[in-house]
């Protein structure tokens, strides 16, 4: 009986010591928590003049702390179903990118890559990620067309410092080659 008295006590005891470590990492992670509380989203409101009879939803500006928070949630806008996110332009922006739209369409009915970078078109020939490599990946330009380099001479004058440490490390073994070399 006492032994299982005495299991019952480590059992409490260990139950009692998890329950301070628990807490003490959640005392060390509040910090931290804030933070990640605080690095959400700097601004959020309606933007639009409230009309009621037009029954369309005003938009909803938000304005991140970080741009990292932004990129993410721009890369996951597909995962969103029923909303529409963009970026929210100057009106100088807004009436170049409106008068880029055309030839964008175009040029990607060329069958090139075309895209919107802020006020400015981007075009590359030809569709993306179909771009021919010029050179194998496996080869630097420096090696292409230079002959190889005989390395036998040089290995040989080399010492190996494995062999010296193991013949250093076992005090009773015979000094192997390269070591009578020295």
């Amino acid at each position: 009986m006492d032994m299982q008295l005495f299991f019952d006590q480590i059992k409490i005891e260990m139950a009692n010591q998890t329950k301070q470590i628990i807490s003490q990492i959640d005392e060390k992670l509040v910090p931290f928590t804030r933070e990640i509380e605080q690095l959400d989203i700097n601004i959020a409101r309606r933007i639009g003049k409230i009309n009621n009879n037009n029954g369309k939803e005003r938009p909803v500006l938000v304005s991140f702390v970080n741009n990292w928070q932004k990129l993410d949630i721009s890369k996951n806008r597909k995962k969103l179903k029923n909303i529409n996110i963009s970026e929210d332009y100057p009106k100088e922006v807004l009436e170049k990118r409106k008068e880029l739209k055309p030839k964008l369409l175009e040029e990607r009915k060329n069958g090139n890559y075309a895209v919107l970078n802020y006020d400015k078109l981007v075009v590359k020939k030809g569709p993306f990620g179909n771009e021919k490599r010029k050179r194998d990946q496996s080869t630097s330009p420096a090696t292409i067309n230079q002959p190889k380099k005989q390395n036998a001479t040089t290995k040989t004058n080399r010492l190996n410092a494995f062999d010296i440490m193991r013949g250093r490390s076992n005090s009773f073994s015979t000094p192997s080659s390269s070591e009578q070399k020295l």
